[in-house]
């Protein structure tokens, strides 16, 4: 995703590639090999450096950043996202074209979504990690 917004240049620069992790229990090493399960490798890359990243391209464009302000609430989700915020003691509000809600499980973004319509990553991602451990096991085995 930084690639493709064109933020992703010191990523690509500076990230570590990672074809594979290795996952130790038993007292034995269990290499998944991303490459050979799905033709593909990862990017270490801190949050930190993801964080400077994004905020260097705002500076650049000239574009407000907003520190020290607490988001309250979600509106108009279904159509064009609304977040409001108070900052310095005023309530303000920032129209989206999209909103990802990384926010947590008790943040403002989960109640505002209409119940059964929300995607939860991590359940996926931990779905995908045991289908590649299930994957490894079998081709281990046969």
């Amino acid at each position: 995703m930084l690639r493709e917004s064109g933020v992703g240049a010191r990523m690509q620069r500076e990230g570590l590639q990672h074809h594979g992790v290795e996952l130790r229990f038993g007292g034995e090493g269990h290499r998944i090999d991303f490459q050979d399960l799905v033709g593909k490798s990862i990017t270490v890359y801190a949050q930190q450096e993801v964080v400077k990243d994004l905020i260097a391209t705002r500076l650049r464009y000239d574009a407000p950043i907003f520190f020290e302000a607490e988001a309250t609430r979600i509106s108009d989700f279904e159509s064009r996202p609304r977040i409001h915020y108070v900052q310095d003691g005023s309530g303000h509000e920032i129209a989206c074209d999209f909103l990802a809600g990384c926010d947590g499980f008790h943040g403002i973004c989960r109640p505002a979504v209409a119940a059964g319509q929300i995607k939860f990553m991590s359940d996926s991602i931990r779905l995908r990690g045991w289908e590649f451990w299930r994957a490894c096991r079998r081709r281990r085995t046969n």
